[in-house]
């Protein structure tokens, strides 16, 4: 590093902080579900500078001279109207700007906070980095299916199919993203025994394989796997009559199809037939 402060941009036009802070700031936003809204965190000597000239002339808002150097320029303070105050000292960020008033210190900006990794809970938590053309940013996340084991996945599916079908509701767009990504469902055929010669067609998945024995239970997971190949790019809708030109299936034709997958059972992979694979 050569001493050189190395910077990370936060994103949505947030500025940037060094690294430790940003990578506090990233669990903070995973935190809300959304990014914390942010004024100004880390500034450039000039910004500084600017701020200083403020102050002296007006008396306000406190800033310090640019050689000081002030927090913001190290990169580890943020100005901001967000504050919920508890998630932010949990995460290491403190309010830090008081002055004695009348015989009591009082918080006088309450919008600026001061990172503090050593009183940081979450420090150890994992964020990565990437370097764009020469600019760091935080990692965009992985969604929970790309980390789960297919267990975990199939365990899902079968919860989300008896809710729906309990509660009649339509299952989840972020549900029928993780049966997609998490499926590299196909039908195979089988080819069968002198007395039940076939091809038998199954649904094969990372839950193994399920025979599906009519034609419509065929016709209906072709459907199913031809739909959800397109969740990545389209919004579920199931009343949308199509997405990217492929017909969608109906609440209930979508529930019928993850039925058949939360029945699935670890079998031998099926011998595949050359003229029935889809």
């Amino acid at each position: 590093m050569g001493g050189a402060l190395m910077i990370v941009d936060l994103g949505h036009g947030r500025g940037w902080l060094e690294v430790e802070a940003a990578k506090s700031q990233a669990r903070i936003d995973r935190a809300l579900g959304h990014p914390q809204q942010i004024t100004e965190a880390g500034r450039s000597w000039e910004q500084q500078n600017a701020h200083w000239l403020t102050f002296q002339k007006y008396g306000k808002p406190i800033a310090l001279h640019p050689d000081t150097p002030s927090v913001h320029q190290k990169g580890r303070a943020k100005d901001t109207d967000e504050r919920p105050v508890a998630l932010l000292n949990d995460h290491g960020w403190f309010q830090t700007v008081f002055r004695w008033i009348n015989g009591v210190w009082t918080l006088v900006e309450p919008w600026h906070f001061e990172y503090f990794p050593e009183r940081d809970n979450h420090r150890h938590e994992v964020v990565e980095l990437v370097n764009d053309n020469g600019t760091w940013r935080i990692a965009p996340e992985k969604e929970w299916d790309e980390m789960a084991t297919e267990a975990q996945i199939r365990a899902v599916v079968a919860d989300e199919v008896q809710k729906a079908l309990v509660t009649s509701k339509a299952i989840t767009e972020k549900a029928v993203k993780q049966y997609s990504r998490a499926g590299a469902y196909k039908i195979v055929g089988v080819q069968g025994t002198k007395n039940a010669p076939g091809p038998h067609m199954y649904l094969t998945g990372p839950g193994g394989s399920v025979h599906l024995p009519t034609q419509p239970d065929v016709d209906l997971m072709r459907r199913y796997i031809q739909a959800t190949a397109h969740v990545l790019d389209a919004p579920y809708n199931p009343k949308s009559a199509s997405v990217n030109g492929e017909e969608l299936l109906t609440p209930a034709q979508f529930k019928t199809a993850m039925l058949w997958i939360a029945r699935m059972k670890p079998e031998p992979e099926p011998v595949k037939s050359a003229a029935a694979s889809s």
